[in-house]
């Protein structure tokens, strides 16, 4: 992340001394966004990786959220922008509830042979996206856009039973895509754009497993696309 953010803010300099700036001023508006959610992950027993029971799966969602922008913005027309976007509320990763059901054999502290039935259920959200960008006009309506992303995985996995959980985690990314803007009687912006989230591998190790030396790691890959539709208010 840290050669990310060197690149982009070289990249940014280089351009920024090509940039004819008339003027500065700022741009703050909203996005409705149909957001395109999908993940893959697995999960591995550290003392049994060879197990039936443990699982893969793909999962997608579709979501419509609202975000909001600030942008200081320069150049003809205020075309060149850079900016910080947010979005307030979560999102489900899938559109359902995932669940399995083993026997748990063993119980540290206990000698005996367990056959006890337990169902896991899980999901996950995520919530607390922000990103700074930097949007470079390609002629009177064209833009192309690159970023650095940043959100939170919420895991809601549920266990009946002695069975481990996962915490939750921070995941960075880079974000780029292209659109077209405009603005109207010089005071009011609009925007259409597609854009593509592409976010670090989430690894998480359970914890409170009914073996004391057993844990469970899980890894995931996720990634989103967005349409998406904004309008502000030029400074």
């Amino acid at each position: 992340m840290r050669r990310l953010i060197i690149g982009l803010s070289a990249g940014l300099a280089m351009l920024l001394g090509t940039v004819s700036v008339f003027a500065a001023g700022f741009n703050v508006g909203i996005n409705a966004n149909l957001v395109d959610i999908e993940a893959s992950g697995s999960e591995k027993d550290s003392l049994d990786p060879n197990d039936a029971s443990i699982l893969s799966t793909t999962v997608q969602n579709d979501e419509w959220i609202g975000s909001y922008f600030l942008e200081l913005t320069m150049g003809d027309n205020d075309r060149f922008a850079l900016g910080y976007e947010a979005i307030p509320g979560s999102a489900d990763v899938s559109d359902k509830a995932h669940s399995r059901s083993d026997t748990e054999k063993s119980v540290t502290g206990d000698v005996t042979q367990n056959s006890t039935a337990r169902t896991f259920k899980a999901d996950a959200n995520i919530e607390d996206f922000s990103v700074i960008y930097a949007e470079v006009p390609l002629g009177d309506l064209i833009y192309i856009r690159a970023g650095l992303t940043q959100l939170t995985v919420i895991t809601k996995e549920t266990a009946s039973g002695n069975g481990g959980s996962y915490g939750n985690a921070d995941l960075d990314g880079i974000q780029y895509g292209i659109g077209v803007k405009g603005l109207v009687r010089d005071r009011f912006s609009w925007k259409l754009s597609y854009e593509v989230n592409d976010f670090d591998t989430l690894s998480l190790v359970s914890t409170g497993n009914s073996v004391a030396s057993e844990t469970s790691t899980l890894t995931a890959d996720l990634d989103t696309t967005a349409l998406k539709f904004g309008v502000g208010l030029q400074f």
